[in-house]
């Protein structure tokens, strides 16, 4: 469209209603204006005020009126008068920049051949006073169909002036009109919308519950598509009562209605600057994508398995390590604002394949203009989107290239008052195509991206500091297996972990002062096990079992807790570990069999984890002496003893034996004796029995005499009576 000077279009625009070109018919005026002073010599050229009470219309039929509708207010001293005059341009705009510039405050006006002039006379205003006025015009009388090789159907520029005859116009209000007839209108501009229910940077969760509602309330359409932070649905569960679950309920409303909606990973995270920390999946995503699958489900039950996960909301430039990170994490395609285009092909509005790491990912990049233009909290702003729209669709239709259009709100977005009526109604234009995010992301792709930039994307952040909350999730979950309630030790100190990935921290401070608070959290709800090492263990044989003492200094009971050593060295080998469950504030001791193949002193490790195999605590180190040979001493000395001991016992057997068995012989023979001298008299046996006892008692050499002397001969006996001859006297006088 051609800009030149307004003052001759104002020109033209009396000279051609003065030669009846412009037509009064339909044109109504209603003023009220205060009676009063006389208009003065000067006209003032400030204080004048215009206000349209009307927005955009759409001129769909032949037989449409054009209304307009408003007020003219005169803020001044002084009586005005002048005629409120309406002008339309007839040809479209040539470009979407000066379609914009048509709105805007002090912009240059458009070239007088363009303009019809309606009029409704002069008007008289009073000092302080306001006049209402309607402007009617059918569309027909309007002549806005082709004008050579232009198109006949788009949006046109619209000024409202106050027109005095002294200076001209002193006040404007501008507008569009969109002129579209039956059968002009042959190509629609794709358009999709998306909306992150999430809490937005500086928002307490009451506040972003607040502004989520609305956000909610105002996108209710089924091809408006959410991404929605499965967190939200926590808190409101934790704080509504009973049946206070608006999100929630708004959900399950849109599922049922069609919508598409998308889940974040628990905490809304920043998975570009995870990415570039931790190449692979981390601990913590894995873990959010977890959490968030149990908040849908507790929230929406069943309905919670028509919720996508497959689709990443990024906040940073898309590198190849965040690309390789997304694909193994079970993400196919990602949204990529427009403000952080990483690559120059990635075009607003279209969808690409971006290929890096032999990894393969579907990138879809809203456009820029109609996020700025949905962010407006005016509804007269709306309707910028609807002509510009209109402008977009009549360029591709006489261009023949097809336009879409990708609006991906802030995460703070606030929609302004009317925005789901407006949203109702462009559903309702013939230029426009409302899909959902589904379709805009399997649309057929612009071409494929074969690499992407692999910068650094997490300027400020601390890719130490960041690593180590995955560290400190591992073992709260690694602590939290051996407790009866996983869950509830875990409640807290996750979503703290996740803080500092979340969205709404860029890297810098806010980044750093989340890491610093969830670390606080987790150093509270450490699991405080420890192992009680005390002096060097002496072991004197190859086999033993070792005591291992551990303390639960933690408030809840540990069950399942594994105690293993770990030796420095092969020549100490352990066979099994001990489980064993302790009471809060309690010590138990576990006594683990181990076995020695040579001696030394060794280190060995005291391990404790979960059933699982994850550490629980800090190893600890305690020392073994083993002198396995010792054992071997004591045994051979013993053993030694003990045989020495049975020889002597049965030396001392043998002996006793042989001196009874001699002893019974002389006894034995020394009663043959006395048999054949007969009773030699008491005296005799009893000598002789003395006799036999002396000799038993003696060695066994005394006893049985000299080997070569013969044994003394007894006297024979006689034969005829059989007994000793004894003495009759000796026997007669013996005692």
């Amino acid at each position: 469209m051609r800009r030149g000077s307004g003052r001759s279009a104002r020109g033209l625009g009396r000279w051609l209603a003065a030669a009846g070109l412009a037509v009064a018919a339909g044109l109504a005026l209603m003023v009220n204006p205060a009676a009063g002073a006389p208009v003065p010599a000067e006209t003032p050229t400030s204080g004048i005020a215009i206000t349209l009470a009307t927005t955009t219309q759409v001129l769909t039929a032949e037989d449409a009126v054009l209304r307009i509708e408003g007020t003219v207010t005169n803020a001044t001293d002084s009586a005005i008068e002048g005629d409120i005059n309406l002008r339309i341009a007839l040809d479209p705009f040539e470009s979407l920049e000066e379609l914009e510039a048509w709105a805007a405050p002090g912009a240059p006006d458009l070239e007088e051949a363009t303009f019809r002039v309606k009029a409704l006379g002069a008007q008289r205003l009073e000092p302080g006073a306001t006049a209402n006025f309607t402007l009617e015009v059918p569309a027909a009388e309007l002549n806005l169909g082709n004008r050579g090789n232009e198109p006949g159907w788009g949006p046109r520029g619209l000024a409202v002036d106050f027109d005095t005859a002294e200076v001209g116009s002193v006040a404007e209000a501008r507008d569009y009109v969109i002129y579209a007839p039956p059968g002009a209108v042959r190509a629609a501009v794709r358009v999709t919308v998306a909306a992150p229910l999430v809490q937005a940077a500086g928002e307490t969760p009451a506040q972003a519950a607040a502004r989520v509602r609305q956000v909610v309330t105002a996108t209710p359409a089924a091809t408006v598509s959410w991404f929605i932070d499965p967190a939200l649905l926590d808190a409101e569960a934790t704080t509504g009562g009973a049946g206070q679950h608006p999100l929630a309920d708004a959900v399950m409303a849109g599922l049922t209605a069609g919508k598409t909606i998308y889940s974040l990973p628990y905490g809304d995270l920043d998975l570009v600057a995870m990415a570039q920390v931790q190449p692979q999946p981390a601990k913590l995503l894995t873990v959010a994508q977890s959490l968030g699958a149990t908040a849908l489900q507790d929230a929406l039950g069943p309905a919670a398995a028509n919720i996508r996960t497959d689709t990443a909301l990024t906040t940073q430039p898309l590198n190849q390590a965040a690309l390789a990170f997304l694909a193994t994490a079970g993400l196919s395609q990602a949204v990529v604002p427009a403000s952080q285009l990483a690559h120059a092909k990635l075009e607003p509005g279209r969808t690409v394949q971006v290929t890096a790491q032999d990894r393969s990912l579907s990138v879809l990049v809203p456009g820029g203009y109609i996020e700025e233009l949905l962010t407006a909290t005016e509804t007269a702003e709306l309707n910028r989107v609807t002509v510009a729209l209109a402008f977009m669709a009549a360029q591709s239709q006489a261009e023949g290239n097809p336009v879409a259009m990708v609006a991906l709100m802030p995460r703070n977005w606030t929609p302004a008052e009317g925005t789901a009526e407006w949203l109702n109604a462009l559903a309702t234009l013939p230029w426009v195509t409302l899909t959902g995010l589904p379709a805009a992301l399997t649309a057929p792709a612009a071409g494929a991206v074969e690499a992407v930039p692999d910068d650094d994307v997490t300027a400020g952040a601390n890719p130490v500091t960041l690593a180590g909350l995955s560290t400190l999730a591992d073992e709260a979950y690694a602590f939290a297996a051996l407790t009866d309630d996983p869950a509830a030790y875990v409640a807290e100190i996750v979503p703290a972990l996740l803080k500092p990935w979340s969205a709404t921290n860029a890297p810098g401070e806010a980044r750093q002062l989340a890491v610093d608070v969830a670390t606080n959290v987790a150093r509270e709800k450490t699991p405080d096990l420890a192992v009680v090492v005390g002096s060097e263990v002496n072991m004197i044989s190859a086999d033993g079992r070792i005591p291992i003492t551990v303390l639960n200094n933690s408030d809840v009971r540990v069950s399942g807790l594994v105690v293993s050593l770990k030796p420095s060295t092969s020549a100490l080998r352990v066979a099994e570990s001990a489980t064993v469950e302790i009471e809060p504030g309690g010590t138990v001791t576990a006594r683990i069999p181990v076995h020695a193949v040579a001696n030394g002193t060794f280190d060995v490790a005291v391990e404790l984890a979960n059933s699982a195999g994850q550490a629980v605590a800090q190893p600890a180190t305690l020392t073994m002496r083993v002198r396995a040979e010792w054992e071997d001493w004591v045994t051979a000395v013993f053993s030694v003893g003990l045989a020495l001991v049975m020889l002597y016992g049965v030396i001392t057997t043998v002996r006793k034996r042989r001196a009874q068995a001699l002893a019974r012989r002389q006894v034995k023979a020394l009663l043959g004796a006395a048999g054949e001298a007969g009773m030699a008299g008491v005296a005799g046996v009893a000598e002789a029995a003395e006799t036999a006892e002396t000799a038993a008692a003696q060695p066994v050499e005394a006893a049985s005499g000299s080997a070569d002397e013969p044994a003394a001969q007894a006297e024979p006996a006689d034969a005829a009576s059989g007994t000793e001859a004894v003495d009759p006297q000796e026997a007669a006088g013996s005692p």
